[in-house]
């Protein structure tokens, strides 16, 4: 008999979330299907829901068993709804809710009955919380299946009881890593950590559920035992079954926390000071314990910061047209350096196939050397299995002939960032073929327009922006060639395609306008030039990344110059052709150029690098401050306070920010925030650059501004929409 067939669905309300069924056999089942959304959400309304129909489960004696499952494709439930945790601002509030939804998730736990959790695509937050009450789990091992807490990513702790029972199933090693890091997992090491009892084919996952309840409801041998997954052994026995092991694992877990985030995030810190005390509490103490602590951080600004991070987020994939890049399966890639070899990279990972084109055969050989290099590092961090990283390297054909590309009507071009070298590899595509193609430029800093100046007809010009290294940062810059004004969010269909792809690729993607260094690198510019004339003034190296890493900065603008190579910087400057300030950044520049102390790939820019690969250490270079005092004049012991360098960096980036905004390259203040945020590393917990002004106060930092434009330049001077936004104190954000 076919189990799935047997499954009655009956009709829900149009405003029901929950559809309750109990068939022939007495396994009830729930099915989450939330109204007119692609994904469930465990809303106040919902829990509702669902405490009622716990309610009924438990007084009616015809269920001897109970599944909970999703009609959404690819989503079990994706958490709790996150407008619901935005709203609070007080903490009493914050952990009554708290406990009100442990309450109800209590419920599934009490039952006297068997409970199945058939868990299918993500299961993230509440939705995890939930099946942790289950007696039992199953998973379906679709691609989209990831599970975890991510609730540390909000500025939170899991607040549904997660805190308090994950350790308990899989062991305080492995929960602190869930809760900490706020990473999904996929289904097979979902099942090895325990926090899932087996792993099924995703077409057979109900009819899997369902033979575990009836084994369950006769009492069959072999179900998984109750309790912790996973015993440990050994030394992983000492470390949790100890006081002393205990201690080790949160202290080193609270080294990591610290050296990572620098301290500036409350969540890690509260989870790490919480969940020792719930390791020996009684459920009511634990929970209570854990409720509280939500009501404490998701009142902070920090939280609501990081809430505001992710609406944003939700926001910029909203943008342009849904499946404009659904039919792409081939992708051409021109140049296999760092940028084109990550590009290639990231594309056959996600399934697509890659044509690769380099004109210099060693070039091309280097290009699949990093891909396969790349591939193997996800194979030792299990994020891949070795057969999938043979199946991804196997969908990359490479070619030294623009010719191999016949067919393929999307091109990335990733050549190095000189106008005639984009413009000859343009013309001889073109020439190749009369096929309409979209041809989606790497540039950094070039406008489109310029590239795009006689191209063909049967060639659209797009921008599409990667951010260096592609594996790990989040960002692609979308642009139009000649679009130069981001005045309304409707595109073409060629920019409609690089936004979709970019977004199936993993990334958020963001349009800009169509000027010289877009949006990221116009910003940073001046940040990054104000760095060396600090430096020209006697400040030292170390102290001017210091200050910019405490300030909440992943790296110092120094390092990050090193970092970019001092000769792209030169030449990224020289496109934008800003204010130098008395052409100190210049002439710095032109002087570490000229005797090829290009920054890391030398090993010699502001930093010297010792060592290779991993014990690769920089330190800053002693002989620049001598070099320094002869080209500049500078007194060392009459450089900068620590308060004017972080003046000074900040403002240089904020005055920017906003004739960015002023000059429409980004559309609105969120989306220059999270462009920043994700292109920049900038702090997440300030909220975005835009946001940090208004909670520092827009008219104390313009009042600045006047006062270091007196004393260094007209390139502090206020840009007019800072200046009215201080005048008329009109905020960015409501």
């Amino acid at each position: 008999m076919n189990l799935e067939a047997s499954i009655k669905m009956p009709p829900k309300s149009e405003d029901s979330t929950l559809d309750v069924e109990v068939r022939e056999d007495g396994i009830a089942v729930v099915w989450f299907d939330r109204p007119e959304k692609s994904v469930n959400t465990l809303s106040y309304s919902t829990m509702m829901e669902l405490s009622d129909a716990l309610d009924t489960m438990a007084t009616n004696s015809e269920v001897k068993a109970l599944i909970f499952a999703s009609r959404k494709p690819g989503c079990f439930i994706a958490g709790a709804e996150i407008t619901d945790i935005s709203s609070i601002t007080d903490p009493e509030v914050g952990r009554t809710k708290a406990a009100q939804g442990q309450a109800i998730l209590n419920k599934i736990e009490d039952l006297s009955i068997p409970t199945v959790a058939a868990i299918q695509g993500v299961c993230l937050g509440g939705g995890t919380e939930l099946t942790l009450c289950c007696r039992y789990r199953i998973a379906g091992d679709g691609s989209k299946f990831k599970m975890g807490l991510p609730e540390v990513n909000l500025g939170i702790l899991p607040g549904f009881g997660g805190t308090y029972r994950l350790p308990r199933l899989i062991g305080v090693p492995a929960a602190l890593d869930l809760i900490l890091s706020g990473r999904g997992t996929p289904a097979k090491k979902a099942a090895r950590i325990g926090l899932v009892d087996r792993v099924v084919p995703e077409r057979g996952l109900m009819y899997a559920a369902l033979e575990m309840a009836r084994a369950a409801i006769a009492g069959a041998q072999g179900l998984p035992r109750s309790g912790r997954r996973n015993p440990p052994k050994g030394f992983s026995r000492f470390l949790e079954n100890t006081p002393m092991g205990r201690s080790l694992v949160f202290s080193t877990a609270r080294k990591r926390v610290l050296a990572k985030s620098g301290g500036h995030y409350p969540a890690p810190l509260e989870i790490l000071d919480v969940m020792p005390k719930l390791l020996g509490a009684s459920r009511e103490k634990g929970l209570a314990l854990e409720a509280a602590a939500l009501g404490r951080l998701v009142t902070t600004p920090i939280s609501k910061n990081l809430i505001g991070l992710f609406f944003q987020n939700e926001a910029a994939k909203k943008v342009g047209t849904k499946d404009a890049a659904a039919n792409l399966d081939r992708v051409g890639v021109i140049g296999a350096g760092v940028m084109g070899a990550g590009i290639a990279s990231l594309l056959v990972r996600k399934g697509y196939t890659v044509r690769l084109i380099d004109v210099a055969a060693p070039a091309l050989a280097t290009g699949l050397g990093r891909i396969s290099a790349e591939l193997s590092k996800r194979v030792k961090r299990k994020s891949m299995t070795e057969t999938e990283a043979e199946r991804a390297m196997a969908r990359i054909a490479p070619s030294t002939d623009l010719s191999d590309l016949a067919g393929i009507d999307f091109v990335i071009e990733a050549a190095v960032e000189d106008l005639g070298i984009k413009k000859k590899i343009l013309a001889d595509l073109a020439s190749q073929s009369s096929q309409p193609r979209v041809f989606a430029t790497n540039t950094s800093s070039i406008p489109l327009a310029q590239i795009a100046e006689g191209v063909a007809p049967h060639i659209t010009v797009v921008g599409m922006h990667f951010f260096n290294p592609v594996d790990r940062m989040p960002l692609v810059e979308v642009m139009e060639a000649g679009r130069e004004e981001i005045t309304n969010l409707t595109f073409g269909n060629a920019a409609d395609r690089v936004l979709d792809l970019a977004r199936r690729l993993g990334k958020v993607a963001i349009p800009v306008g169509d000027q010289p260094g877009f949006l990221v690198n116009r910003i940073l510019s001046p940040y990054l030039s104000e760095a060396v004339m600090l430096v020209c003034e006697g400040a030292s190296i170390a102290t001017v990344d210091q200050l910019m890493k405490k300030f909440g900065m992943p790296m110092g603008p120094l390092r990050l110059l090193d970092e970019v190579g001092l000769d792209v910087a030169k030449h990224v400057a020289s496109v934008l052709d800003g204010e130098k300030g008395a052409n100190r950044f210049q002439k710095m520049i032109d002087w570490l150029v000229s005797r090829d102390r290009l920054g890391r790939k030398t090993k010699r820019g502001f930093y010297v690098y010792k060592g290779k690969g991993k014990k690769v250490r920089e330190e800053p270079d002693a002989e620049l401050v001598s070099i320094v005092s002869e080209l500049f004049e500078s007194d060392p012991e009459k450089s900068p306070g620590d308060d004017e360098i972080r003046d000074r960096l900040i403002l240089a980036l904020l005055n920017e920010a906003a004739r960015s905004l002023e000059d429409k390259v980004v559309y609105e203040p969120a989306q220059l925030d999270l462009s920043m945020i994700m292109g920049t590393g900038f702090p997440p917990f300030r909220g975005g650059l835009l946001r940090y002004a208004q909670e520092e106060g827009i008219g104390t930092l313009v009042d600045k501004m006047k006062s270091y434009a007196t004393s260094h330049g007209t390139r502090f001077e206020p840009c007019s929409l800072l200046a009215s936004h201080a005048e008329e104190k009109k905020p960015f954000f409501a």
